[in-house]
């Protein structure tokens, strides 16, 4: 009777089979899916309201960070407050620096401040990224 997570994380692998008409026969002989498919089509569409490039900016700079201050058992050696730069693992060659403020085995967070923005807090996963203490000065953004 509603659109569910589970119809998000289905319907468009099965929507995007139903391109290849030779491949889609077969799923179109399920009854099941076929309705199924149907009634996710029947959906109305959400209203979309559209923002400028800087409303992200105006948000950020507008509020204050609050989903921070954990810093669990010592990792690398860091502790709340440390200077410390993320990168990506893999291709991705920025190094983001800043004050450590959230530290947990699946996150970490950092507290930069600029003139533009203010004080905003960036989060990050921790799997596929890098964290080392920083170096360097600290640079504004």
């Amino acid at each position: 009777d509603s659109f569910t997570a589970a119809d998000a994380a289905c319907y468009h692998v099965v929507n995007f089979v139903s391109a290849n008409p030779r491949v889609f026969a077969r799923v179109e002989k399920c009854a099941a899916i076929r309705c199924w498919m149907e009634r996710i089509a029947a959906f109305p569409s959400p209203e979309v309201t559209r923002k400028s490039g800087d409303y992200p900016l105006t948000v950020a700079r507008d509020n204050t960070p609050t989903d921070f201050g954990s810093v669990g058992e010592p990792s690398h050696g860091l502790r709340f407050g440390d200077r410390i730069v993320v990168s990506a693992d893999d291709y991705g060659t920025e190094r983001i620096s800043g004050e450590l403020v959230k530290l947990t085995p699946t996150a970490v967070a950092i507290r930069q401040s600029s003139t533009r923005l203010g004080e905003i807090v960036i989060h990050f996963p921790r799997l596929g990224f890098c964290i080392e203490p920083a170096t360097a000065a600290p640079q504004e953004e």
